[in-house]
């Protein structure tokens, strides 16, 4: 049974639903909006929740290695909030955590890349992060193209952008898609 969560709701409503992904996109003090205290709050929870329900957590660096582009055009925004890693690394490390890199806006490659070599479900896939109307976005649609038959939930508290012409109502809009909002949750 799991534990109960506002911001995740209905995760065993879909027959055949398995255990969900949460997806932390690019919470690096490089980008200004992953400070926002607000979100940093609401992964947090985020965190807890999966990691008390023991379901996966992929968290995405942006990141371009030297192999892409030569060390002057170098882009790497650091790691990811210590303040939220330390949820996953300490006391130990968290078992279902994978870190990895991406090189552009878009995830999704690299997230699908990871479920298939950790063999984790690609039913459902629980977004946050930042800059919300960049490589969330961008992440949230390339899932929802890539994997049509999988839920992409993008929980709106724990999301952030610094632009201030951002509204929801731009957001990608699919079938699979699914923008939770607090009082929708409550």
């Amino acid at each position: 049974m799991h534990s109960a969560n506002p911001f995740i709701p209905h995760i065993n409503d879909a027959p055949g639903m398995r255990e969900p992904i949460l997806v932390i996109v690019d919470m690096q003090p490089e980008f200004e909006a992953s400070s926002n205290a607000e979100t940093l709050s609401e992964i947090r929870k985020l965190i807890s929740f999966f990691k008390h329900n023991y379901f996966p957590i992929i968290v995405l660096e942006y990141g371009n290695p030297d192999i892409i582009k030569p060390p002057s055009y170098r882009l790497y925004c650091g790691t990811t909030h210590e303040q939220l890693m330390s949820l996953l690394l300490y006391p130990q490390r968290y078992c279902k955590l994978v870190v990895v890199e991406k090189y552009c806006n878009d995830g999704s490659a690299f997230v699908l890349e990871t479920c298939a070599e950790r063999e984790f479900s690609q039913a459902h896939f629980v977004l946050c992060g930042v800059n919300t109307d960049a490589c969330v976005s961008a992440t949230a649609h390339g899932l929802a193209v890539r994997r049509r038959s999988s839920k992409v939930s993008v929980i709106a508290a724990a999301c952030h952008t610094p632009a201030s012409n951002f509204s929801w109502s731009n957001f990608p809009q699919r079938a699979n898609i699914v923008i939770v909002h607090k009082e929708q949750a409550a």
